[in-house]
C-alpha cells in the first residue's frame, strides 16, 4: 500500500487538524501516537511531532509523520467506532 504524503499546505493543515481532533475526542496524548509510529517503525522526538503538527515543519519528516498519523487515526477509529461495547 502506498502512502500518499500531503503536498501543500493546505493538505498538511487538514492532516494535522484531523489528527489533533482525533486525539482530542479520543483523550489520547501524542505519547501514544509516538509509540503507535515506533510500532511501525517511524521514530520522531516528541519535539518534532509537535513542530509539524503547528505546521512550523514543512521537512519531509513532517509530511511522512503526518501520512503516517493520519493512517494510525483512521484505523484507530475504525477499530473503536466499529466494535460493539464490552458486555454487551
Amino acid at each position: 500500500m502506498t502512502m500518499r504524503l500531503p503536498q501543500t499546505v493546505g493538505e498538511r493543515r487538514q492532516a494535522a487538524q484531523f489528527i489533533r481532533a482525533t486525539l482530542d475526542a479520543e483523550k489520547l496524548r501524542n505519547d501514544w501516537l509516538i509509540l503507535q509510529l515506533e510500532r511501525e517503525g517511524f521514530r520522531i522526538k516528541p519535539a518534532c511531532l509537535c513542530e509539524a503538527m503547528a505546521l512550523r515543519s514543512m521537512s519531509p519528516l513532517a509530511a511522512e509523520f503526518l501520512a503516517r498519523a493520519v493512517r494510525i487515526c483512521e484505523r484507530y477509529l475504525q477499530q473503536w467506532t466499529s466494535a460493539p461495547p464490552a458486555g454487551n
